[in-house]
């Protein structure tokens, strides 16, 4: 496998976990997005700080609309190929999230032939309880699925209200995606 993958995560000064747990992942072709609501608050360190595959961008002002307005931005041809290469697959998630180090490689042995991959989550609004995702409102989190990057530019993401994630899922199934579900929780939704 060598298809690569762009992570796509909007950030507001918390300590952004996610940054580690892409660098402890099994698939070494990702790249990250990181993109902070707003000037930086206060700078953070880590080692993830010097990984190339890892882009940290801010915005001249907070729009602090749960990232939904930086989704937005980062799903368009030009913000996604500005790495100088397209990705094969995008994934939408936030950096407090955290991901078991087989994520990448197992959503993309189960998303051949398909739109692309969901998993499982572990999902602490729900009192840190096993979440089996399913492809219905309340049931999945957008940091859950793997998606084609031709399918995500053509829907972008559709909404800048609380429930945005869900509108993106709905508008990537209505334009024909077919998503198979991983029923391992490799996903912990913070």
């Amino acid at each position: 496998m060598n298809a690569t993958i762009r992570v796509i995560a909007p950030w507001y000064g918390y300590y952004p976990i996610l940054c580690d747990a892409l660098r402890l992942q099994t698939y070494a072709h990702w790249t990250l997005d990181l993109v902070h609501d707003g000037p930086e608050i206060r700078p953070h360190t880590g080692a993830w700080r010097a990984d190339p595959r890892i882009t940290i961008r801010h915005t001249e002002r907070r729009y602090n609309d749960w990232g939904h307005s930086l989704r937005a931005e980062a799903l368009t041809a030009e913000r996604l190929a500005a790495a100088g290469r397209m990705p094969d697959y995008v994934v939408v998630t936030n950096a407090d999230n955290y991901y078991a180090p087989p994520f990448l490689e197992a959503m993309l042995l189960m998303a051949a032939g398909r739109s692309g991959a969901y998993c499982d989550c572990v999902h602490s609004h729900y009192g840190w309880r096993l979440l089996p995702a399913a492809l219905t409102l309340n049931h999945i989190d957008c940091g859950s699925l793997l998606v084609e990057t031709d399918l995500a530019i053509a829907v972008g993401w559709p909404g800048r209200q609380f429930a945005a994630d869900w509108q993106w899922i709905a508008a990537l199934l209505a334009k024909g995606g077919q998503f198979v579900h991983v029923a391992h929780p490799y996903f912990v939704h913070n």
